[in-house]
């Protein structure tokens, strides 16, 4: 999603401050749920609508330490206390070398 300065400048402010990314140095960062994966084992888990801050113009994702630590007692119990909100259908591929083609 790309937005506009105007809207980037808008809504990139932390205790009143515009914040830039520390990454590609040009964009203002936005509030955004973002989501992430883990693995357990075989299982893929998907924590989604978590609260960040997003670069609208390289992507770059920051969230707090309260989140992140938040993120890992998640993981740390195993997902077993958040019940599952979703399931979803992933196809899983097996790599075929480009060089091998038919």
């Amino acid at each position: 999603m790309k937005v506009s300065i105007q809207e980037a400048m808008e809504a990139a402010t932390v205790n009143g401050a515009h914040v830039l990314c520390d990454r590609c140095e040009t964009g203002l960062l936005i509030e955004k749920a973002i989501r992430t994966a883990f693995w357990r084992g075989e299982d893929l888990i998907i924590i989604r609508n978590i609260p960040a801050m997003v670069c609208p113009f390289c992507g770059e994702e920051y969230v707090a330490d309260r989140t992140a630590n938040g993120l890992d007692r998640m993981r740390a119990a195993g997902f077993a206390s958040t019940g599952s909100a979703d399931r979803m259908v992933v196809p899983v591929l097996n790599y075929i070398d480009p060089g091998l083609s038919e």
